[in-house]
């Protein structure tokens, strides 16, 4: 049985690797939703696009502001 593969979409659409030169280093999942968040998809979108649940996206994006030392999505953005 093959791993499953994250389609091209997922995979190319955003840059996750600027969330990743952290002093707390964030998880690949973690970076991801990073990088959805401050390109502007809300909540409900990043749980459609990963296949999680709204709230799943609300702990890691609470998990990601602790470890980036930030406040609000808006903080993201500037990360860049």
């Amino acid at each position: 049985m093959s791993a499953p593969t994250t389609s091209p979409s997922i995979r190319n659409a955003h840059d996750p690797a600027r969330f990743r030169n952290t002093d707390q280093r964030l998880t690949r999942r973690e970076s991801m939703i990073a990088a959805l968040a401050a390109d502007g998809m809300s909540n409900r979108e990043i749980a459609v696009r990963l296949f999680i649940s709204v709230r799943t996206v609300e702990n890691h994006l609470q998990r990601i502001y602790h470890k980036l030392g930030i406040h609000s999505r808006l903080d993201l953005t500037t990360r860049r």
